[in-house]
Formats: C-alpha cells, sequence, structure tokens
C-alpha cells in the first residue's frame, strides 16, 4: 500500500496542497488519480491521514485531512 509523502513546500493554501515533477507522474501514471480519488498521505514529520485528490493535471492538487 502506497503513502503519499507531502511537505511544506507542497502547501499551497491551508489544507490544500500541490504535487508536481516524478511525484505527479507516479499518481497520474502508476496509481491512477482523479479527483475525487482518496489516498494515504502523511504530512512530513507530522501525523498520517488522508489526501483527497481536487484537479489532476500536468500538477495534482489535493485536499489533506490528518489524523491527530
Amino acid at each position: 500500500m502506497n503513502l503519499l509523502l507531502l511537505f511544506e513546500a507542497d502547501r499551497s493554501a491551508g489544507d490544500r496542497f500541490c504535487v508536481r515533477g516524478a511525484r505527479a507522474a507516479h499518481l497520474r501514471d502508476t496509481l491512477k488519480v482523479e479527483p475525487g480519488k482518496e489516498l494515504r498521505a502523511a504530512l512530513c514529520d507530522h501525523a498520517r491521514g488522508m489526501a483527497r485528490e481536487v484537479s489532476v493535471g500536468e500538477a495534482i492538487e489535493l485536499d489533506l485531512m490528518l489524523q491527530e
């Protein structure tokens, strides 16, 4: 099972994150993400939770929901 690791540098606003480059290509081409799909995610040095894809294109936008 995959775990998407997000970094503060990926944060675009609030709980919205934007993933680009090789990580976006992996999400798009290998994991076949699409808007509304959820996957396990973690914010580096913080809690784990779920990320919901908001938009899929060259960059992937996600809303992160961490579990305390």
